[in-house]
C-alpha cells in the first residue's frame, strides 16, 4: 500500500485540524471524534473489559441510534444530539446466557417515529425478550423460541412493521413479531413442492425445524439483509454456506422462497478467470469462504476470499457483484455482474490466523456510490468496489479495537475501544477531484508547467499514482489547455495513445542492468523471473493508466486516432495495448519451458530490427520483452524457424510433427490467454466499438507481421503435417488419439482466425464495399479452416466451427454424409433467422437433389419454390395443395408450346389435381378442357398431313 494511517498515541493529544478534532490521517482520510463524550456508566463498561474485548460488539443506525453488549449489559443511546443537550444513555439487562451476547442479535423497536423507542433482543439459547420502552428495564416480556433443537442464535434482522427475522448458526429461520401482549415466534419452513416448482434452481436446504434426514447439511448462516422497497412486503436475502435465498414475507402469516442458487460454481469460475489459470488449476484446489454480505443500491456485494495452497499461502480477497434484478425464480443460473479481486491486500492464510483473516465485515452505502468500507478489529479499508483497495487504515495500539460499524450522513462511523465514535471522512471524495481537474493552472498552486502536452500528461499520471491529487489537477488542467475537448480532430487523442507505447516499451527503472556502462551479468533464471516480474508491472501500471483516465473524465471523451494508416477509437487501441502486455506474459511463460525455440527466433528478430546498439549490453531476451508493442512480430519469426527446421529434419518425421504440434500448442496458448483476459475484463470493451468505424482486431491484422497472415501460415503448415501420424504412428494403438490432437489445434487455430474476421466485420458498414470485399475473404479463409476437417471426416470438429460461424456448406454436407436428418432439422430451426433453408434448397437444386428436397414439408420450402414451376406442383401435392398444384402446372403447360405431348400431360396433371382437390372451379376445368380439345385437333390434323404428303 502506499500509505497507512496508524494511530498509537501516547496520551490524549490529537491533531487539530482546522476547527476539528482529528485523531489521525492518511492520504484520502482522515479520522475524526464524533459527537459528545460518552456518559460514564458507558466508558467505565469498556474500561472494565482488557483486550481482546470479546464480549464487547456495537450496533450502529444511520437514524442517530447505538447500542453496545457488554456480558449481560445493553447500553442504548442516541449519538446524535443537540448542542446543548447531554447524551443519554439507557441500560437494560440482557436475559441470562452460557454463551456471549452480541449486538447482532439486537433491535430497536420504533426507534424511526418515537422519542423512546422500545428494544427487542434474543439470547444466543434463544430466549426472547422484549422492551416496549428502553427507559424501562423491568418492564419486558419473554418467550423462548420454539425448534431450535440447540441451535445457537446468530443475528435478528429488522423487517418491520413485519417484526423480525432471527437466523441461528445452521441457518434456521425464524419470524418474531410482537402484539399487544404477546411475542409471536414461528419457524420459517420451505412449503411443499417447492422443490418440484422451483426445479433446478431450488435444492434442498435447512430451514426452520431440523429434520431427520441425513440427505441434508447444515449450512452456516453468513448474513441476512432486508431488500429496500416502498411496498409493505419484506423480501430478505438469506446467504448460507455457498447458498443464496431469496425469501418473501407478505404479512405475519405468510412466506414464500422465491428462489435460491447455489453460488459456489460462479464464485470458483471467477476466481480461476481472474486469479488462477483455469487450464492449469482445478476447482477442487481452491478452499473458499464466504465472510459477508450487503446490499449496495440495487446490488447484493458478497466478501469472499479463496486460497489456493497447492500454489502460494496467499489469501485472495475479491468482492462478488449481483444485480438483485436477476435475483428471480424466472432466472435459470445466477450471473455474477463484477468480480474485483482486491489484490492490493493478499496476506498469508494460515489455519492459527483463519479466524482473524474472515472476520471481515463491509460498509455500504457511504457518500460515494461505487466506494465500501471494509473492517476487522484493528483496520479499515476503503475500496471501489470494481476495482481495488485504495486506502488502508490501520490502528497500530492493541488497545485500540474496532467494535462495532455504521454509517452516519454517508460516512463509515466506527465505535473503538479507544476512541468511542471514530467519523472516517474522505478529503477529497471522487465528486470534489474531478471539479478540482476542471479548475485551470492559474487558480491552483502548481509545479511549472511544460510545454509540451505529453509532458504535462506524463506528470499527471505520475502525480496520480502518487496520489498528489492538486498537483495531479494542475497538471491534467495544463495537458487540457492545449485543446478544445479530448477528440481525434484536437489531437489529444495522440498523445494519449503515445504514452500508453511509452508505458508498455519503457525500460524497466528499477533494473540496474539498463543504466547506461553497466555490464551486470546475473543467474539466467533470476533474470527469466524479473523480466516476467516487469512485464506483470507493466500491466498493472497500464490498468492504473486506463483508471486515470476514467477519473479525470478524458476517458469518455476519446474519439478516434490515426494508427497503422487507419483511423480507429482510441479506446480499443488502449486495451490493444494491454492485450499486447497480456501476449507478452503468456510468451515469457511459455518461453521458460521452450528455450530451444524461443532463444533462437528472439535472436533473430533482434537482428532483423537492426537497432541501434545503445542497448548492447543487454541480451536480446531483455530487448525483445522491452518492446511489448511489437511483441506480435515474434510469430512470422517463430514459423519460418519451423519451417526451416521442418527442411532440416525431413527423414526425421516424428521430431517434424513434434516440432509442428509446439509451435501450434505457441499460438493457441498465447490467444487463448488474451482472450481470457478480455472475458475476465469486460467493463473494459463495453460499448467501446464506435458504429460503422471500422477497427481492425490484433487477431484480423494482415501483412508481413499481420497476426492473421502469421495464424493462416501456421494452419497450412499444420495441416500439410497431418498426414505424418501415418509414418509416426502407423497401425499402432495412439494413431487415432495423436490424429485428435492434431485435428483440435486445426480448431483452436482455426477459431482464433475466424473470430478476428468476425470482429472486424462487426466494425464495418455492411453496406460498404469494404464490408463485401472482407467478408468474400472471410468465406475464402472460413473453407480453407473447414475444409480440412470435413475431408478427414472429423464431423464433430468441423460442425463446431461451422455453427459458430454460419458455415452452411459444411453443415448440409456434414448431415447428408451421416444422413443424420434430425441434426439438419435442428439446423433450420437454429439458423432460421440467418437463411439455412434457403441455402439448403439451393444446395439440393445445384446437387441434383430436387426428390430429397421435396420430401421436405414447411412453409420455407413453399416460398422458395415460388419461382421454380417446374417442381413447385411436387411439392403442393405432397402439402396436399391441389389448387395450387393445379395452377403451377396451367403455367406451365402455357409455357410448353413446343411440345405438344408434355403440354397435354401437364394439363391432364391440373385437371387431375382439380378434381382431386374436389372444390372444383367448373371455368377453370372447362378451359383446360377446351384447350386439350383445341391440341387434340391440332395433333389430328398434323397426323392427317403426315398421312398425305406419305401418300403422294
Amino acid at each position: 500500500m502506499d500509505s497507512f494511517l496508524n494511530i498509537s498515541r501516547g496520551g490524549n493529544t490529537s491533531i487539530q485540524w482546522g476547527q476539528y478534532n482529528v485523531l489521525g490521517e492518511s492520504d484520502h482520510h482522515l479520522l475524526q471524534a464524533h459527537g459528545s463524550v460518552l456518559p460514564v456508566l458507558l466508558i467505565e463498561a469498556i474500561s472494565s473489559e482488557v483486550s481482546p474485548f470479546q464480549s464487547i460488539s456495537v450496533n450502529i443506525v444511520k437514524e442517530g441510534w447505538a447500542w453496545l453488549v457488554c456480558g449481560r449489559r445493553l447500553f442504548v443511546w442516541k449519538y446524535v444530539q443537540t448542542k446543548k443537550s447531554r447524551i443519554e444513555s439507557f441500560e437494560l439487562q440482557l436475559p441470562g446466557s452460557d454463551l456471549l451476547h452480541k449486538a447482532d442479535l439486537v433491535c430497536l423497536v420504533s426507534y424511526k417515529s418515537t422519542h423512546v423507542p422500545g428494544i427487542v433482543a434474543v439470547s444466543p439459547e434463544g430466549t426472547i425478550r422484549y422492551w416496549p420502552s428502553i427507559a424501562h428495564d423491568g418492564h419486558f416480556i419473554e418467550t423462548v423460541a420454539g425448534d431450535l433443537q440447540g441451535q445457537e442464535c446468530f443475528s435478528l434482522t429488522d423487517i418491520e412493521p413485519l417484526g423480525y427475522i432471527l437466523g441461528t448458526t445452521t441457518s434456521s429461520l425464524s419470524h418474531i413479531y410482537i402484539t399487544s401482549s404477546s411475542i409471536v415466534c414461528r419457524t420459517l419452513k420451505i412449503p411443499q413442492g417447492v422443490l418440484a416448482g422451483f426445479g433446478q434452481r431450488v435444492t434442498s436446504f435447512i430451514f426452520g425445524a431440523l429434520p431427520s434426514s441425513n440427505s441434508n447439511e447444515n449450512k452456516p448462516l453468513t448474513k441476512i439483509i432486508r431488500e429496500k422497497s416502498s411496498s409493505d412486503e419484506a423480501v430478505i436475502f438469506v446467504l448460507a454456506g455457498t447458498y443464496l435465498q431469496k425469501w418473501s414475507l407478505v404479512d405475519f402469516q405468510t412466506e414464500k422462497l422465491i428462489c435460491e442458487y447455489d453460488l459456489e460454481k460462479a464464485i470458483t469460475d471467477s476466481y480461476l478467470s481472474t486469479v488462477w489459470n483455469p487450464g492449469k488449476t482445478h476447482p477442487n484446489q481452491l478452499k473458499m469462504w464466504f465472510i459477508d454480505m450487503e446490499l449496495q443500491e440495487n446490488l447484493i456485494l458478497i466478501l469472499v476470499a479463496a486460497l489456493n495452497q497447492d500454489v502460494s499461502h496467499k489469501l485472495y480477497y475479491a468482492i462478488a457483484v449481483i444485480d438483485v434484478m436477476n435475483i428471480s425464480s424466472n432466472q435459470e443460473n445466477l450471473k455474477i455482474t463484477k468480480f474485483s479481486v482486491l489484490r492490493s491486500h493478499t496476506p498469508n492464510y494460515s489455519s492459527n490466523n483463519e479466524a482473524n483473516l474472515l472476520s471481515l465485515k463491509m460498509i455500504t452505502n457511504v457518500e460515494s456510490s461505487d466506494v465500501i468500507y471494509i473492517y476487522d478489529k484493528t483496520r479499515i479499508f476503503c475500496c471501489q468496489y470494481n476495482n481495488d483497495v485504495i486506502d488502508l487504515i490501520s490502528f497500530t495500539n492493541r488497545e485500540s479495537q474496532i467494535l462495532g460499524a455504521g454509517v452516519f450522513e454517508g460516512n463509515p462511523l466506527l465505535f473503538t475501544s479507544r476512541d468511542n465514535l471514530v467519523a472516517v471522512k474522505p478529503k477529497d471524495n471522487i465528486n470534489q477531484l474531478i471539479e478540482t481537474y476542471k479548475a485551470t493552472p492559474s487558480i491552483i498552486k502548481a509545479p511549472k508547467m511544460s510545454g509540451n502536452p505529453i509532458e504535462n500528461l506524463r506528470s499527471a499520471f505520475r502525480m496520480y499514482r502518487r496520489k498528489e491529487t492538486r498537483e495531479c489537477s494542475a497538471y491534467i488542467a495544463a495537458f487540457l489547455a492545449n485543446f478544445d475537448k479530448p477528440s481525434a480532430e484536437s489531437g489529444s487523442d495522440e498523445f494519449i495513445l503515445k504514452l500508453s507505447q511509452e508505458l508498455c516499451d519503457e525500460s524497466p527503472s528499477t533494473d540496474p542492468r539498463w543504466l547506461d556502462n553497466l555490464n551486470l551479468r546475473a543467474n539466467r533464471e533470476a533474470m527469466s523471473a524479473l523480466i516476467l516480474k516487469q512485464l506483470e508491472e507493466k500491466l498493472d501500471v497500464h490498468r492504473q493508466f486506463l483508471d486515470f483516465l476514467k477519473v479525470v473524465r478524458i476517458w469518455s471523451q476519446l474519439s478516434l486516432v490515426n494508427y497503422n494508416g487507419c483511423v480507429s477509437p482510441t479506446k480499443l487501441i488502449l486495451c490493444e495495448h494491454e492485450e499486447k502486455i497480456v501476449m507478452a506474459i503468456a510468451i515469457k511463460n511459455l518461453h521458460q519451458e521452450l528455450d530451444d525455440i524461443f532463444e533462437p527466433a528472439i535472436d533473430r528478430l533482434i537482428d532483423l530490427r537492426r537497432e541501434e546498439s545503445e542497448e548492447s549490453h543487454l541480451s536480446a531476451n531483455d530487448r525483445f520483452y522491452r518492446q511489448v508493442t511489437k511483441i506480435h512480430e515474434i510469430l512470422p519469426v517463430l514459423i519460418q524457424f519451423e519451417e526451416e527446421e521442418l527442411l532440416a529434419c525431413m527423414n526425421s518425421p516424428k521430431d517434424g510433427l513434434k516440432l509442428v504440434l509446439t509451435i501450434s500448442d505457441i499460438v493457441i496458448n498465447v490467444f487463448h490467454e488474451v482472450r481470457r483476459f478480455k472475458a475476465s475484463n469486460p467493463e473494459l470493451y463495453d460499448n467501446l466499438a464506435a458504429k460503422n468505424i471500422e477497427y481492425v482486431p490484433l487477431t484480423a491484422t494482415v501483412g508481413p507481421n499481420g497476426i492473421r497472415t502469421s495464424l493462416l501460415k501456421q494452419l497450412d503448415v499444420l495441416i500439410k503435417n497431418s498426414t505424418r501420424t501415418d509414418a509416426v504412428l502407423a497401425g499402432q494403438d495412439d494413431e487415432t488419439q495423436l490424429k485428435g490432437i492434431i485435428y483440435q489445434k486445426i480448431v483452436d487455430i482455426s477459431d482464433i482466425i475466424l473470430e478476428g474476421y468476425v470482429n472486424h466485420l462487426k466494425t464495418i458498414d455492411e453496406t460498404s464495399e469494404r464490408f463485401k470485399l472482407i467478408n468474400k475473404s472471410f468465406d475464402a479463409d472460413r473453407t480453407q479452416c473447414i475444409k480440412p476437417l470435413l475431408q478427414a471426416k472429423q464431423y464433430e470438429r468441423a460442425c463446431s466451427l461451422a455453427e459458430k460461424y454460419h458455415d452452411f456448406e459444411t453443415l448440409v454436407r456434414s448431415c447428408e454424409e451421416l444422413d443424420n436428418k434430425t441434426k439438419l432439422n435442428r439446423y433450420v430451426e437454429e439458423f432460421k433467422e440467418k437463411g439455412f433453408s434457403e441455402f439448403l434448397f439451393k444446395w439440393y437444386m445445384k446437387e441434383g437433389k430436387q426428390g430429397k428436397m421435396l420430401t421436405t414439408r414447411s412453409q420455407d420450402l413453399s416460398n422458395f419454390l415460388k419461382d421454380h414451376d417446374d417442381i413447385n406442383w411436387l411439392h403442393y401435392i405432397g402439402m396436399d395443395k391441389f389448387n395450387d398444384a393445379a395452377n403451377s402446372l396451367q403455367i406451365l403447360a402455357a409455357k410448353t408450346d413446343d411440345n405438344i405431348n408434355k403440354k397435354k400431360t401437364l394439363l391432364s396433371l391440373s385437371k387431375l389435381c382439380l378434381l382431386t382437390n374436389g372444390d372444383q372451379d367448373q371455368d377453370q376445368i372447362e378451359d383446360i378442357n377446351k384447350q386439350l380439345e383445341e391440341i387434340l385437333v391440332e395433333t389430328e390434323l398434323s397426323e392427317q398431313t403426315d398421312e398425305d404428303n406419305f401418300d403422294e
